[in-house]
């Protein structure tokens, strides 16, 4: 029989934390033209990843 595979693996996008930064104010969470906070991420810094969806384990692929 073939090497078996593990159904899911760590997320290398957020590196299972499970969020990025966010790609709008790049983790300040301030707005540069209005100093107010982030619309993105409502001043947090951080966005749920894109990739695993917070989970931080995603479904491999064979």
């Amino acid at each position: 029989m073939g090497e078996w595979k593990e159904p899911y693996t760590m997320c290398s996008t957020c590196r299972a934390m499970g969020e990025v930064v966010c790609p709008d104010c790049y983790g300040s969470g301030h707005d540069v033209n209005t100093d107010e906070d982030c619309y993105t991420c409502n001043g947090t810094g951080h966005v749920e990843c894109p990739t695993c969806h917070g989970d931080t384990y995603v479904r491999n692929k064979w």
